[in-house]
């Protein structure tokens, strides 16, 4: 599975770091007016959810159960 994510902010991070989730059928880019304002003086972390954007799209319906999707987001904060 290829989870697309992006990290934006002050180099070095800078105070406690925000991560961003979009809604179904949504992408990471839904953030993108507000990511300037979310950014300044934080380090913003936005995902995109298996099978939105630019993730992977598993075929099998299970895969998008929660625990599948919380582990897709622990990895990407320990990436």
């Amino acid at each position: 599975m290829r989870i697309h994510y992006e990290v934006a902010g002050p180099a070095g991070g800078g105070g406690t770091p925000l991560v961003l989730a979009h809604g179904f059928s949504a992408s990471l880019e839904m953030w993108g007016w507000q990511q300037p304002y979310l950014a300044a003086g934080r380090r913003l972390i936005l995902w995109d959810a298996r099978g939105h954007g630019e993730s992977s799209a598993p075929a099998d319906p299970s895969q998008y159960a929660m625990a599948e999707l919380a582990a897709d987001l622990r990895a990407v904060l320990e990436a």
